[in-house]
């Protein structure tokens, strides 16, 4: 459910190809357009690109190139408002360590099939 009248972007960082495709295929279903990203270069290149259309970010934390945490303190180094959620289908991340670490906006768990 969108807040407001105007199309928001979402910016999707992830590597695993199922996991983008369902973010992809949730966020549309919601009203979001949603631009997305296989590793941290390919987010930084697209916001530095057209940034100024991204209203959030969703962000795996372990991806190839550039993990997302790396990617989470360049983005506050570019845009300290943008929100940021990060996401992670490890158990061994914790939500409170990884805000406070490098500032993200919420952390959630990836679901993974059974």
């Amino acid at each position: 459910m969108l807040l407001s009248d105007q199309k928001c972007t979402i910016l999707v960082g992830e590597d695993e190809p199922e996991v983008l495709s369902y973010l992809e295929t949730a966020l549309k279903c919601m009203g979001y357009a949603v631009e997305s990203a296989r590793d941290g270069d390919e987010v930084l290149a697209c916001l530095r690109s057209g940034g100024s259309e991204i209203t959030a970010v969703l962000l795996d934390i372990v991806m190839l190139n550039r993990d997302g945490l790396d990617t989470l303190r360049e983005i506050r180094s570019l845009d300290r408002q943008l929100p940021v959620i990060m996401l992670s289908g490890a158990s061994v991340y914790s939500e409170r360590g990884h805000r406070d670490e490098a500032r993200g906006d919420g952390f959630s768990r990836e679901a993974r099939g059974a």
